[in-house]
């Protein structure tokens, strides 16, 4: 479950966006388009109004909110990934050193002991 998370958190980040895409166009349709009632609040007189003040606003602002979180969320799990090979390069460069010296003598105690005499 959590071997290679980078990608997965990327995954995630671009799920969210789509996701939070899709509901700020469903709100922003259910909010910019009220049902104007006359003074009583009788149905015969019912009118669909379009408001273009809250309709854009909330498809411009939470569209461009959830990029943001998206992204923001998005290059958290590039860091991870990209943390992730360094330390396997690491890990490889220390067990490709550490044969390497033992190979040499290096780290031996009696090369140590060796050049103290």
């Amino acid at each position: 479950m959590f071997k290679d998370c980078g990608p997965k958190i990327k995954l995630v980040a671009t799920i969210f966006f789509w996701v939070c895409a899709a509901l700020c166009i469903v709100l922003a349709c259910v909010t910019g388009f009220a049902k104007e009632y006359d003074y009583y609040g009788y149905r015969e007189h019912v009118r669909t109004v379009f408001l273009p003040i809250p309709f854009f606003s909330i498809l411009i602002g939470g569209c461009l909110f959830s990029y943001v979180g998206a992204l923001i969320v998005y290059g958290f799990g590039e860091i991870v990934e990209k943390v992730t090979a360094i330390d396997k390069k690491l890990k490889s460069d220390e067990s490709i050193s550490k044969s390497f010296l033992a190979e040499e003598g290096v780290g031996n105690e009696k090369v140590f002991l060796d050049e103290e005499k």
